[in-house]
Order: C-alpha cells, then sequence, then structure tokens
C-alpha cells in the first residue's frame, strides 16, 4: 500500500515522521511534528484541545501561547498545510496521511482474493507502526490502538494465505503478528499451520518451543488446549525433518 504519487502533499506517521509537498520534504523541529501529528491523528481537533495535550504542564494560556507559535511556524514553512480556523486546528484535506489507510487495508484483507493486494496490504502491515520511536504521553493510547488493529489485521492475512495454499506469504503473516504481539496464542496457531502449509515440521515445532517459553516467562501458564493440540497433530506425522531456518527468538 504505497503513496498515491498524485498527491501533492504527504505526510508519513508509520516507522518515522516525514512531510513531503511534491516528493521535497519539509524539516520542522520535533515540537512542530508533534502538532502536526496530532491534527493529522485527531482530525479537526479543538486548538485547547491539542495545546493542554501537548503542554499539559504550563497551564492552558501558556499551552494555547505555545500553540500559536508553532501554527506560526508550520504556516511560514508549509503554508499550505493548514486551512484557516480560529477554533481547530484543520490540515489540508488534500494532505495524504499514510496512518488513514488502516481501515482501507483492514477492509481489503476481509474482502479481497486478489493475491497482489494481499500482499500489499502485508506489506503495509509488516511495516504499520505508529510513530514507534515517540515516547509521548497522548500518543501512547493511539500507538496500542493502531497495534491491536495492525495484529488483527495480520492474524486475518495469514489464515487467508493459508486458506489459499499460500505457504510462503502465510509463514511471513503469521510471523509478522507473533512479532507483534508475542503472547498471542492465535499467532502461534497460525505460523505452525503455516510451517505445516510449507512441509516443515521442525519450524512448527521450533515455533511451539518459542510459544511455551513465551508464555510459561511471561505470564507463568502453559499454551492451550489447541495450540497444543496442533503441536501433538505435527508430532503424528512422525519425525520432523531437520531444518536449517530457526524461528526468531530460539537459540
Amino acid at each position: 500500500m504505497a503513496f498515491d504519487v498524485r498527491a501533492r502533499l504527504k505526510l508519513r506517521l508509520l516507522g518515522h515522521w516525514d512531510l513531503k509537498d511534491n516528493n521535497q520534504s519539509i524539516e520542522f523541529p520535533h515540537r512542530v511534528q508533534r502538532v502536526i501529528a496530532l491534527a493529522a491523528i485527531t482530525d479537526r481537533a479543538p486548538r485547547n484541545y491539542i495545546a493542554e495535550l501537548l503542554w499539559p504542564e504550563g497551564g492552558p494560556g501558556q499551552a494555547l501561547t505555545n500553540l500559536r507559535v508553532n501554527i506560526c511556524h508550520i504556516r511560514r514553512r508549509a503554508p499550505d498545510l493548514l486551512r484557516p480556523s480560529m477554533d481547530a486546528v484543520i490540515l489540508n484535506p488534500n494532505l495524504l496521511v499514510d496512518a488513514t489507510f488502516m481501515d482501507e487495508v483492514l477492509r481489503s484483507v476481509e474482502c479481497s482474493n486478489d493475491l497482489a493486494t494481499l500482499t500489499a496490504n502485508l506489506e503495509f502491515l509488516t511495516h504499520a507502526d505508529l510513530l514507534p520511536t515517540w515516547c509521548e504521553t497522548w500518543l501512547v493510547r493511539e500507538q496500542e490502538s493502531f497495534r491491536q488493529s495492525k495484529l488483527r489485521g495480520l492474524e486475518k492475512l495469514a489464515g487467508r494465505f493459508i486458506e489459499m495454499g499460500d505457504a510462503d506469504f502465510a509463514v511471513d503473516a503469521a510471523q509478522a503478528a507473533v512479532d507483534t504481539e508475542p503472547l498471542s496464542e492465535r499467532g502461534y496457531c497460525l505460523l505452525m499451520r503455516a510451517h505445516v502449509l510449507a512441509g516443515n515440521r521442525a519450524l512448527a515445532l521450533q515455533a511451539y518451543e518459542r510459544a511455551y517459553e513465551t508464555l510459561r516467562q511471561s505470564l507463568n501458564v502453559e499454551p492451550s488446549i489447541p495450540l497444543q493440540q496442533i503441536m501433538l497433530d505435527v508430532r503424528s506425522r512422525g519425525p520432523a525433518a531437520p531444518s536449517n531456518r530457526r524461528v526468531a527468538g530460539l537459540a
């Protein structure tokens, strides 16, 4: 899922912050990046709401002053980015924001039967981390919500690829799901099924070992019955063929 090359203004929030105008990056200090990112995430949020989220320590008056200073900076460096408003921070409606593709991707994962579309969705979801290097109190809830959406999409994709008999993409999607949430047993179930589909029972059993160790160490519980059943089914097929590949996280 790529940016529309025809869009003039593009804002990247996945992986890292980047604003482009006609494919030329516009540099801003982090304090201004925060304003633009929050405006993109909240969409037409009132000025006082944005100000108090970004500058909670100085009181409402100082927060609004800080916001006005940063808005002036934006207007000087990127005059087309903001729409006039006395009460809200409104971004140009033609601005393309990569994070807003998530809902579209999740719908596509559910409905599309086109392999090229599904693999493009996999590429998008694999790298769909909302400003992962930012440690901002106001952003934590949005980051977690985005992570849960990413996890649902990857798990659904893994199941779709398994149904389609595409083992390689199924493994990629399931592994990405496990990496996103190492405590999700569904991800391990899908990863084991994908490895079995690929004819690699050794890696399926390694995935179970990783699940077992992770759940015991983190939650002091053993894998659930469905996950144990997949492991028993794999073992019942006879000795697993040796594999050169190792599942990430195993010694």
